[in-house]
Formats: structure tokens, sequence, C-alpha cells
């Protein structure tokens, strides 16, 4: 689904550098699950893409954003 799709994407534009931002509606339109969703954005981290949320209005970049990824790990990890 979703995971194989960004995984697919990682593979060939963002691996090649092609890709430097990635604007999503919303954390769901990349992943259901949080720990998918943690998984993508650090595989896309390490590639030095951005990702933009839409509807919850961060970006993994920005303060607030690194905030809020902390948080949800830190929420994944205590489950």
């Amino acid at each position: 689904g979703k995971v194989r799709f960004v995984q697919t994407i990682g593979r060939t534009d963002c691996r090649a550098g092609r890709v430097n931002c990635i604007v999503a509606q919303s954390t769901t339109h990349l992943a259901r699950r949080t720990a998918d969703l943690l998984t993508i954005l650090q595989e896309l981290q390490s590639l030095g893409i951005t990702t933009d949320f839409e509807k919850e209005r961060f970006s993994t970049n920005s303060p607030t954003g690194k905030k809020i990824l902390d948080t949800l790990r830190a929420m994944s990890a205590s489950i």
C-alpha cells in the first residue's frame, strides 16, 4: 500500500536527488499507522527530503515539526 508507494519513490527520484520536498494533504496520506509514518519520514529525512503536511500544518524540518515527531516517537515506543 502506502509504504510500498513511498519506498518506490525513495528508490527512484528521491535517492537520485530529484526530490527535496514532499507535500501531503495529511499524515494519513503517507501511512495509517504511526510506526509506518515514522519509518517513512525517517527514510525521507535520511535522503534530505522535507515533508510538509497541510492538514496538520507542520513540516518535518521546522522546530514544531521536529517536536511533533519526537512526541510521536515517544508515544509509539511506549505502546
